[in-house]
């Protein structure tokens, strides 16, 4: 049997412990925020990284390497549309690579020139890769040239096309983030146009990413137990917090009660 004075005492330390444990979870649950007055730092010219100060922002490696790989693409896409030209049986091929390459040439133009006003070097020649391709291109006809130009630039539009995307979500340059937006389009067109032609293998096609370890298992479990589902990225809900630190309270608070009364 407690004395009166013990009950006190755990009853004291059971408050302090719950009073400790919403203070610290509300704090880490609380949202950050910056000071009056103050600008959240947006620029990483002075980190390591390869970062550089532009008028139109911070310009990082992931834009630079957007601007290389579309102009690296246009190298041997526009070319490879001349070739379809010349040995496409397919009319429709032949149109396709028309447009590609005429849409190429305009998006290398503002290509060049947002590199040169970002102060980004660009490729003059395709890579070994594309110089393998057109190879590849130069030495078919007939049928067998309209499935392999289908498959070639289909695959390398929808590389690319991850690329742009993840640049356009994260960049911290306002005419890269234009820049991204007039790819994207351009990147995206073409994929329909070389889908169009009927001649695409989608299962020959890179797999899409898997979703990050244990996502899937989430979800699975999420659905089995009739819920909504859960957020891609899991994390903790400030509010579900709240809640649950509400709850203690309450339960530690009766318990206090209870044992208070207790004779």
């Amino acid at each position: 049997m407690w004395s009166r004075r013990s009950r006190w005492s755990a009853a004291r330390s059971s408050l302090f412990v719950m009073l400790f444990a919403v203070l610290t979870l509300g704090w880490t649950a609380a949202p950050v925020t910056a000071e009056p007055g103050t600008a959240r730092q947006t620029n990483p010219g002075s980190m390591p990284g390869g970062w550089v100060n532009t008028q139109w922002g911070p310009l990082g490696p992931a834009d630079r390497d957007l601007l290389i790989k579309v102009r690296q693409a246009g190298l041997w896409e526009m070319p490879a549309g001349e070739l379809a030209a010349e040995r496409a049986a397919s009319a429709r091929v032949k149109e396709v690579g028309r447009i590609i390459a005429d849409q190429h040439a305009d998006l290398d133009r503002q290509t060049l020139q947002a590199a040169a006003r970002l102060g980004v070097a660009l490729p003059s020649v395709p890579n070994n890769d594309q110089e393998d391709f057109l190879d590849q291109l130069a030495q078919l006809r007939g049928d067998a040239f309209d499935r392999a130009y289908a498959q070639l630039l289909r695959d390398a539009h929808g590389k690319v096309f991850t690329v742009i995307s993840g640049v356009r979500a994260g960049t911290r340059n306002e005419m890269v983030r234009s820049y991204s937006e007039t790819a994207n389009d351009a990147v995206m067109t073409h994929m329909r146009l070389l889908e169009s032609t009927t001649f695409v293998n989608y299962d020959a096609l890179p797999e899409a990413p898997p979703p990050p370890p244990g996502a899937a298992a989430m979800a699975a479990a999420a659905q089995a137990a009739g819920l909504p589902g859960l957020p891609a990225s899991p994390g903790f809900d400030p509010a579900v917090i709240w809640v649950v630190l509400a709850a203690a309270v309450v339960a530690a608070v009766a318990t206090t009660t209870r044992m208070l009364r207790r004779r």
